[in-house]
């Protein structure tokens, strides 16, 4: 099963399709189901224990959403992204130079009323990366 939101297809004079938003699509209705889109679950600020963002940092992502990737270096923090929905999220986040540091987030959710969608309550959490030895 797909979930998603139902959008109804309604015609216009000119014959032009135009989609409204419905709670639900009944018998009869032509409907696009659009799948649930992936939100972000934790939005993970790195930096240096010197201070500033940290070059080359990529994160590995374990929980609800399996994966990882670069994060990206701003002038004063290195952001990084875990999508997902609701759970437990273990976060590793290693770079060049520096020991590989870990933090583990527990991420909330709730069910969209336009949608159906569970869409996670976005966490913050920061890292500070040690210089490797």
């Amino acid at each position: 099963m797909i979930r998603g939101c139902c959008y109804r297809l309604a015609a216009t004079p000119w014959g032009v399709a135009l989609a409204a938003l419905l709670w639900a699509c009944g018998a009869g209705d032509h409907c696009t189901v659009v799948p649930c889109p992936l939100p972000i679950a934790v939005q993970l600020a790195v930096t240096a224990a010197a201070g500033g963002p940290v070059a080359g940092a990529t994160i590995a992502i374990s929980g609800p959403t399996i994966g990882g990737g670069p994060c990206n270096a701003g002038p004063a923090v290195t952001m990084c992204q875990a999508p997902g929905g609701p759970g437990k999220y273990t976060l590793t986040v290693s770079a060049p130079g520096f020991q590989t540091a870990t933090v583990t987030v527990d991420v909330a959710g709730h069910v969209s009323s336009g949608c159906g969608c569970t869409t996670a309550d976005t966490q913050s959490a920061t890292l500070v990366l040690q210089p490797q030895a």
